[in-house]
């Protein structure tokens, strides 16, 4: 069944499927966050032109000071947004 009734209220309400994700260490995001940074200005994008249209410029600000995970499809599309390589954004990438 794809939909759940509630209790209460007797009003059909749909499920949704959260997915658990190891927590990624802050010091990890900070980095990544910091080579998304400096690929994006050496290309002289902003961060709205760098998102857009998958995600705004505060999305871009968010994954930039470390302070949100990215989806490793997010950073493929990042990736590729700047001419680099998801490898190019990780620490260990080069």
């Amino acid at each position: 069944m794809s939909a759940a009734v509630g209790y209460r209220s007797g009003v059909a309400r749909k499920q949704t499927r959260r997915w658990n994700r190891p927590p990624v260490p802050r010091t990890l995001l900070k980095r990544v966050g910091a080579r998304i940074r400096a690929l994006r200005l050496e290309r002289g994008l902003t961060q709205a032109e760098l998102g857009a249209p998958y995600i705004g410029r505060s999305g871009v600000s968010q994954i930039e000071s470390g302070s949100s995970s990215p989806s490793l499809s997010m950073l493929a599309v990042l990736a590729r947004r700047l001419g680099a390589d998801v490898r190019d954004l990780l620490p260990h990438g080069r």
